[in-house]
């Protein structure tokens, strides 16, 4: 299990407007063409041979909730079809001096609302071996500042990770 203990088991974005943002979000991504799975459902269970063609894999503020987001979305690739996509809703780190300012609040953010409102997703994404296919950031309407990043992606696998 990737979770900590002391945390919310469903992370929590405050303002009912950001809410309602992340569920439109949310919605639209589940919308896709061919099987969708829950990045969460993946979160603790055991994960073995590969999902079915096709599949897209989502998540939603899942990252965020991890204190290991690099081993969860290894174990995500290592079961992803070649064909399969990684759609994901995250917080996103600033650059330069509003990122280190981001990561100097981000404890009290860990603690109140369950997130890791500063893990470099776009990075994170990367260093899995996968590849963006499309990006969006944007800014969430919440009262929290360093949760208003956001950014919305999906992924394939890079064709080095579908030869394995």
């Amino acid at each position: 299990m990737l979770r900590a203990r002391n945390r919310p088991a469903e992370p929590v974005l405050p303002g009912r407007a950001a809410r309602a943002e992340l569920e439109r979000r949310r919605v639209a991504l589940a919308r896709r063409a061919g099987p969708v799975v829950d990045l969460a459902d993946l979160v603790g269970s055991e994960l073995v041979g590969a999902l079915a063609p096709g599949t897209t894999v989502v998540g939603v503020l899942a990252l965020a909730g991890s204190d290991d987001p690099a081993t969860l979305l290894d174990r995500v690739v290592a079961v992803l079809p070649p064909d399969g996509r990684v759609a994901l809703l995250e917080p996103l780190r600033r650059a330069g001096a509003a990122g280190r300012l981001q990561a100097l609040t981000a404890p009290g953010v860990r603690r109140a609302a369950g997130l890791h409102p500063d893990h470099p997703v776009p990075s994170l994404v990367r260093a899995a071996g996968l590849v963006i296919a499309s990006i969006e950031r944007f800014t969430m309407p919440t009262p929290v500042v360093p949760l208003r990043p956001f950014v919305q992606l999906e992924a394939i696998p890079a064709p080095s990770a579908v030869a394995r």
